[in-house]
């Protein structure tokens, strides 16, 4: 709703009497335009309270439902105990804390602790510094800088809809409550059933144009494909695949790392196939919250250059997972992780080992040397385990220049 100024302008004489109709009529006008504008901002503010209250029940039934799901899951884990079915624990790090798992550091000294990041799923090596080459800080102030030499450009395919676009620059800003986003609307019976958006940033010269990181926010979140990202090295089109990049649909938070390349320009193509219904338009609505490139210096003093180092000396990440309550451990059959973990013939620097203790003194398992647990089973019913703790260790990889990324990695075994 807009609000209309109604007041108007009567001047007043410069020597004489003021005609009291007209100092009434203003005050009047004065007095109705207060009156509506405090009118909408309570209602803006009713507004606002509203929408707090609906994604706060929005939130609390998605949590209700996923409490449901981690109790169906527990419950179908004792059901396969009792009858002596595999159980599988699968360990996704875009999380702390799972029904039958939890990510811990138990036993890793400070020093010697793996970067885990749940907002991206991902198990890294930790920073020594982070150099951003789209936007600078202010030493006085902390504020973010974006030069004004950053260039944005965005292509619409529309398919003949009516299209507006918000503020380009906000995707590349630094502001997390800043987004770019593009409005595509269709005749309510319209059979359209996607647009495309291809956003594209020219990096700015003053800072440097090496990155091996790139992170992306979709907006909305978790309804926007990303069928598309390329770069370019210098002046022209961006033609070059990122590395590690594949397609993803319904993409939440996204980040990609590889080998240090120099980027002076990037392009992302994104494509909205939800629509919502507004004011009898069938409408998209497509964007991009943060667009992120990174230089990053990854902790390198843990690489040895042939094989693992011990459970406690290289970077590392402690998984302790449990045998559902009132049953022990009896033998693990099976063991993957994505991407797959290290094997002499193919040494990716991220290796699995698992304890029996929380201190990390006894091995049952050592992912390098030991057969994998479908060729030979880990024998553990004699130990009466309830819990086992998987340690998962990643060193610098000389030979791609690169941290390794562990994103999860799953269990299959029996109890007794």
């Amino acid at each position: 709703m807009s609000i209309g100024i109604r007041v108007k302008r009567r001047p007043a004489p410069r020597r004489g009497a003021t005609d009291s109709d007209d100092y009434n009529a203003t005050a009047d006008e004065l007095a109705n335009d207060l009156t509506a504008m405090v009118t909408e901002v309570n209602a803006q503010g009713a507004d606002i309270d509203r929408a707090h209250m609906i994604r706060f029940q929005e939130t609390a039934a998605l949590r209700a439902q996923m409490d449901r799901v981690i109790a169906e899951r527990q419950i179908r884990n004792t059901f396969d105990a009792a009858a002596g079915d595999p159980i599988t624990t699968v360990v996704d790090f875009r999380g702390f804390l799972g029904p039958d798992f939890e990510v811990l550091y138990t036993g890793l000294d400070q020093a010697r602790r793996a970067r885990v990041e749940p907002l991206y799923g991902q198990v890294l090596l930790p920073y020594n510094y982070v150099v951003n080459p789209v936007y600078g800080t202010d030493p006085d102030t902390g504020d973010v800088v974006l030069p004004g030499t950053v260039e944005t450009e965005v292509t619409g395919y529309d398919q003949s809809g009516t299209a507006v676009s918000g503020t380009k620059k906000h995707a590349v800003n630094g502001n997390n409550q800043d987004y770019w986003f593009r409005t595509v609307r269709f005749p309510v019976s319209s059979d359209v059933d996607y647009v495309e958006a291809e956003y594209q940033l020219n990096i700015p010269t003053v800072f440097t144009t090496s990155v091996n990181m790139v992170t992306l926010h979709p907006f909305p979140l978790g309804l926007v494909d990303i069928t598309e990202i390329k770069y370019s090295s210098g002046s022209g089109d961006p033609t070059t695949d990122l590395p590690g990049f594949s397609a993803v649909n319904c993409a939440s938070f996204q980040r990609w790392h590889f080998a240090d390349v120099t980027m002076t320009k990037i392009k992302v193509k994104l494509r909205q196939r939800h629509f919502v219904e507004e004011n009898g338009f069938k409408v998209f609505y497509l964007g991009l919250q943060e667009l992120l490139l990174h230089l990053v210096d990854f902790d390198r003093t843990a690489n040895t250059g042939s094989g693992p180092l011990g459970p406690t000396d290289g970077n590392g990440v402690v998984v302790r997972v449990d045998a559902p309550t009132g049953y022990t451990f009896n033998q693990i059959t099976r063991f993957a992780s994505s991407p797959t973990y290290a094997v002499p013939a193919s040494d990716n620097k991220l290796y699995y080992r698992i304890y029996s203790d929380s201190s990390l003194s006894t091995l049952q398992w050592n992912g390098w040397t030991d057969p994998a647990p479908q060729d030979a089973a880990v024998d553990l019913s004699a130990l009466g385990l309830s819990s086992i703790y998987v340690v998962l260790t990643a060193e610098w990889d000389d030979s791609n220049s690169v941290s390794p990324v562990a994103e999860n990695f799953a269990l299959r075994f029996t109890v007794q």
